[in-house]
């Protein structure tokens, strides 16, 4: 039987249209591989299936339109889409109290801010207190409901006898 499904297997090979399948499939699983990585770490993830909704929606329409070359619609609208989305990654941040629309590069140090929380108390370890409020002041304009970031900025702050300073956030740490 496992004689019979190599020969299957070979016969399907003899035909050229096979091997031209094989070969784009081998280059489709190369780029996904390589630009599969970029994209999660650029915080892209879903752009993919973002993107083949505007692509299945682009050949309806074309369809719809009766365009025979299906690819001459498709392509250009997904590539400036993909385009668009590039130019235009905003976020929606909590600045000073206020909702504001930011670009992707400053909305994505929200999510480092344990990092810049960790920061700062290791610069009051060292006793550098400016620094330490500081990079509390960071993680408080980000996430101003977080009690932590307060509860170190108001010990930093006791240390530099700022008494009022201190009590004022111990007060917003509850």
């Amino acid at each position: 039987m496992d004689g019979n499904i190599i020969q299957q297997f070979l016969f399907y090979l003899s035909f050229p249209f096979v091997w031209f399948a094989l070969i784009v499939v081998a280059l489709i699983s190369l780029c996904a591989a390589l630009l599969g990585v970029t994209l999660v770490l650029k915080r892209y993830s879903f752009i993919g299936d973002g993107l083949s909704h505007v692509a299945f929606g682009a050949l309806a329409v074309a369809t719809a339109l009766g365009v025979t070359q299906n690819t001459l619609v498709v392509l250009p609208v997904t590539v400036l889409v993909a385009m668009l989305l590039s130019m235009f990654n905003f976020h929606w941040c909590l600045i000073d109290g206020q909702w504001s629309m930011v670009n992707g590069q400053c909305a994505s140090a929200q999510i480092n801010t344990d990092r810049v929380l960790l920061m700062g108390r290791n610069a009051l370890y060292y006793e550098d207190y400016v620094l330490a409020i500081q990079r509390f002041n960071m993680v408080i304009t980000v996430k101003p409901w977080l009690g932590e970031p307060y509860f170190y900025r108001a010990l930093a702050k006791y240390y530099l006898e700022d008494y009022q300073g201190a009590e004022i956030d111990c007060n917003n740490a509850l």
